[in-house]
């Protein structure tokens, strides 16, 4: 009888231990389905709550960019023949907006008052003369102490005609890349194309941005009423080595502060000489280029765009808008 009661009780003991393992294979299933679905919707929300302030972010920059634009079609009713730093699209420069929990911030410039690279697709057949638009360039550079063996690298990414002064930079170059691509032979989107150029590092791309600039036309015209003391070394780049990089600065703080009327009274006042390089120079401006950057939730979204004015009448050539650009 104990024998069998033992029995009994042995029995009984393997099946409740078997039920207890299932049980927890059980539980640990399901609590490893409960964490993943829990990561999964974490994620899910972190997403959606990215994707959605991207969203708000574009729709404030896109608003806060007409309200600039605004004021530039206000700038050439007024007076389309002098734009100058006095009108009212000047004054947003660095102005911010404080709206909800988002910061807006919006600045324009004048894309007049940096050197067009684009001016280098002059070049319609072969030549042996080094155009003025390229030697205003290296000038440029050498007052920027940068070495100004790029600019003919510059020039034959840009032409469509190959070139036959300085050091011509051969197809293969670019096709031996990886990955391998061609120049561009045209005229450049934005100024950030030069980056690939050969001989281009990174220390001479960020010196050279920030006078340099790629507008949809092939002229160089630079509107002396809207340099800036920091820009003012472009008249030293023209006028080299007449006109010192002090000089022209000196020439900038002493403008009127509604700017000079013409080009010939900007020569009379500084005492230039009246030369040909005066086609460089201009009152007037067409391109405008107008950032403008929302902070929210700990991330900043900006935008670029670049306009054009032809009569009043705008029109939008690009715009990016990412928080890295």
């Amino acid at each position: 009888m104990k024998k069998f009661i033992y029995y009994q009780k042995a029995k009984y003991d393997t099946e409740t231990g078997g039920a207890l393992i299932l049980v927890l294979m059980l539980l640990v299933i399901v609590s490893a389905s409960l964490l993943f679905l829990t990561k999964n919707f974490q994620q899910n929300f972190k997403k959606n709550k990215l994707y959605s302030a991207q969203q708000q972010s574009f729709w404030y920059a896109l608003s806060i960019e007409n309200l600039g634009l605004l004021s530039l079609r206000q700038t050439f009713e007024d007076n389309s023949n002098n734009i100058n730093q006095s009108q009212i699209w000047a004054s947003f420069n660095g102005i911010t907006y404080d709206i909800d929990d988002s910061q807006l911030s919006i600045s324009i410039k004048d894309m007049s008052s940096c050197f067009n690279i684009n001016s280098f697709n002059i070049n319609k057949q072969k030549t042996t003369t080094i155009p003025r638009e390229i030697s205003i360039y290296q000038d440029l550079l050498k007052l920027l102490e940068i070495d100004d063996d790029i600019v003919f690298s510059i020039w034959d990414f840009i032409n469509l005609n190959p070139i036959s002064v300085g050091d011509s930079v051969s197809e293969s170059i670019y096709e031996n890349n990886f990955p391998p691509f061609k120049s561009a032979n045209r005229t450049l989107s934005d100024f950030s194309e030069i980056r690939v150029v050969d001989g281009m590092t990174s220390q001479k791309f960020k010196q050279m941005r920030l006078l340099s600039c790629a507008i949809p036309s092939d002229k160089l015209s630079i509107n002396i009423n809207t340099l800036n003391t920091e820009s003012a070394i472009l008249l030293s780049a023209i006028y080299y080595p007449e006109l010192t990089s002090e000089d022209a600065k000196k020439i900038i703080e002493d403008r009127p502060f509604d700017g000079w009327s013409s080009v010939d009274e900007f020569l009379s006042i500084s005492g230039l000489k009246n030369s040909t390089d005066k086609k460089y120079l201009s009152v007037k401006s067409d391109y405008f280029l107008i950032e403008s950057s929302v902070k929210t939730n700990n991330m900043t979204w900006k935008m670029r765009s670049l306009f054009y004015q032809n009569k009043n009448k705008w029109k939008n050539f690009y715009r990016f808008f990412g928080n890295n650009i």
